[in-house]
C-alpha cells in the first residue's frame, strides 16, 4: 500500500485528487528524510548501521503519515512544505525544515522505538541503550510503575538546567535511550512554551512506555504472569487526583495496559502543540524554529474545564486499541504479543470498564447506562474471534461504534471554532479516526512502505 492510496482513503472527503496527489508526494519525501534522520540518531544511540537502517525504515512511515493526516483533516489548506529554490541555500533550508518536522514527532518516534523492542518485532535486538533500559524496566516494573516516568523526568530536568553539554550528561546518567526527546524539549523551551505544557506532553510519553512494558510483562508470551502489578497513575489519573494504590492480576494488567499504551493523548497533545506553534525560518541560525502563539491554554486547563473530553479520551482509547489489534491479530498471534482479541471475556470486561463504557467505580459515571454500546462491542469482538467478517467491514463497524460512543458522551468535535477546547476535541477525534486505519494498514504494511520509499531518491 503506497502513500497515495493511504491519503485517498483518509482525505478524499477533504481535498481534490490533485491536492491529495501533492500531499502524498509531500508525505513520501518527509518519510524518506525521516528514515535517514532517525537512522543517524539511532547510530548515535549505539545501534549498528545495519540495525539502525532496518529499525528506522520500519518505524518512520506511521508517525509521519498520521501526523500529516491529522493536520490535513483539521487545517483548511493542504499542509505542504514551502517551495525551496534549487540552490545550495534552498537545500539548507529544506534540510532544516525536514529535520524540525521529524524532531517535533519525537514522542511518537520514541514510543514506536520502545514498542518495537519490547514486543520483539525483529527476531534479534541488539544490546543498545534502549534494550538495556527495557531490560531494567522489565525487572522492576511490577512494583515500580513509575520507572519510565522518573527517567523521562530526569531527562527533562537536565534540559531545563542547561548546564554543560546536555548530551554528555544524558550519557553519564544512562538516559541515552530517551535522547530523541532532547531536540523536542529544547525547541519548545526556546519557543517559550510553558514548562507545565512540556511536562504534560512528557508525562504522556512515559504513560505509553509504562503501559507497553506492563502489558508485555503481564502477558508473558501468552502464559500470563503470576505476579500482581501495581497500577500506574497515568496523566489523566494524576490531574484528577486519582492516586489510589491498586494491584491488578496479570490479565487485568494486560487489558488496562494495552488500552493505555496506544498514545492517543500523547499524539493529541503533540499535534496540539505543533498546530498552536507555527514554524518560522531563523536566517541567522539557518534553521527552522517554532513561533509560540500567545494565550494558548495548556492541555491540563482544557481537560479540567471540559470533563467530557476526559470521557472521550478514555472511550477513544478503546476504539484505537480495537482498530490496531484487529489489523495486527494474525501478526500478534504469531509473535505472542498482547492483543485485546486474545484476552477473552475477562479482559474485554476490564477494558470496557476502564474505557468508561461501564463505570469502573462510584466516581465514574457510565457513558452507556442502557448497555447498548457494551452489547455492540461484545458482538463485534465475537465476530472478530470467529473471523466472520473481513477487516474492511470491521473498520466500517468500528467507525459506527465510535460515532455512537461520541453521541452518548455528548461532545461535538466538528466545530471550527478557534477555541482551544474545540481544537483539542477535533484533534482527539482525528487521531482516533486515523488510528483505526490500523485495521487495514498494519506494521508489516508500514515496513513495506518504508522499504519501497527508500529505493527512491530524495527529490
Amino acid at each position: 500500500m503506497d502513500t497515495r492510496i493511504v491519503f485517498l482513503l483518509m482525505l478524499k472527503d477533504r481535498f481534490s485528487e490533485d491536492e491529495i496527489e501533492k500531499l502524498a508526494l509531500e508525505a513520501s519525501e518527509q518519510i524518506k528524510y525521516s528514515v535517514q534522520f532517525l537512522a543517524e540518531d539511532l547510530k548515535m544511540m549505539g545501534f549498528s548501521e545495519e540495525h539502525a537502517n532496518l529499525t528506522a525504515t520500519q518505524i518512520a512511515p506511521k508517525p509521519i503519515l498520521y501526523s500529516f493526516i491529522i493536520r490535513n483533516r483539521i487545517l483548511d489548506n493542504p499542509v505542504l512544505a514551502p517551495l525551496f529554490p534549487d540552490t545550495q541555500e534552498g537545500k539548507i533550508k529544506e534540510l532544516a525544515y525536514r529535520k524540525l518536522q521529524y524532531q517535533l514527532l519525537a514522542p511518537e518516534f520514541t514510543a514506536f522505538l520502545f514498542d518495537q523492542i519490547i514486543d520483539e518485532y525483529n527476531p534479534e535486538n541488539e544490546s543498545t541503550p534502549v534494550k538495556k533500559m527495557i531490560d531494567e524496566a522489565r525487572e522492576s516494573m511490577s512494583d515500580q510503575p513509575d520507572f519510565y516516568f522518573k527517567k523521562i523526568h530526569r531527562l527533562w530536568n537536565i534540559c531545563c538546567e542547561n548546564k554543560g553539554n546536555i548530551q554528555e550528561r544524558v550519557i553519564e546518567e544512562n538516559l541515552t535511550a530517551l535522547s530523541l526527546l532532547i531536540p523536542l524539549i529544547t525547541s519548545h523551551l526556546k519557543a517559550g512554551s510553558g514548562k507545565q505544557e512540556i511536562e504534560d506532553l512528557l508525562y504522556t510519553v512515559s504513560d505509553v512506555l509504562t503501559h507497553e512494558q506492563i502489558a508485555s510483562n503481564a502477558f508473558n508470551k501468552g502464559k500470563f504472569s503470576n505476579t500482581l502489578f501495581k497500577r500506574p497513575v497515568d496523566y489523566l489519573d494524576f490531574i484528577l487526583g486519582n492516586n489510589a494504590q491498586v494491584q491488578d492480576n496479570a490479565r487485568d494488567a494486560v487489558a488496562r495496559g494495552i488500552l493505555r499504551n496506544q498514545g492517543l493523548l500523547m499524539v493529541s497533545i503533540s499535534q496540539y502543540m505543533i498546530i498552536r506553534s507555527p514554524f518560522y525560518y531563523d536566517r541567522s541560525a539557518e534553521s527552522y524554529n517554532l513561533l509560540k502563539k500567545p494565550g494558548i491554554n495548556p492541555i491540563r486547563k482544557i481537560l479540567l474545564k471540559n470533563p467530557k473530553l476526559i470521557q472521550l479520551i478514555r472511550f477513544f482509547e478503546l476504539i484505537v486499541r480495537t482498530g490496531d489489534d484487529v489489523g495486527d491479530l494474525e501478526l500478534d498471534t504469531h509473535t505472542q504479543t498482547p492483543n485485546c482479541v486474545l484476552l477473552g471475556e475477562q479482559g474485554l470486561a476490564t477494558m470496557l470498564k476502564a474505557s468508561g463504557i461501564e463505570g469502573e467505580n462510584q466516581n465514574n459515571s457510565d457513558i452507556d447506562p442502557e448497555g447498548i454500546l457494551k452489547e455492540n462491542f461484545v458482538e463485534f469482538f465475537q465476530r472478530v474471534v470467529k473471523g466472520a467478517s473481513p477487516n474492511a467491514q470491521l473498520l466500517r463497524e468500528l467507525k459506527e461504534l465510535k460515532f455512537l460512543g461520541m453521541k452518548q458522551i455528548g461532545v461535538k468535535t466538528d466545530l471550527t471554532s478557534v477555541d482551544d477546547g474545540h481544537l483539542l476535541g477535533r484533534i482527539l477525534n482525528e487521531v482516533a479516526y486515523g488510528a483505526i486505519f490500523n485495521a487495514i494498514f498494519n506494521d508489516n504494511d508500514a515496513e513495506e512502505m518504508g522499504n519501497a520509499l527508500m529505493q527512491e531518491s530524495i527529490n
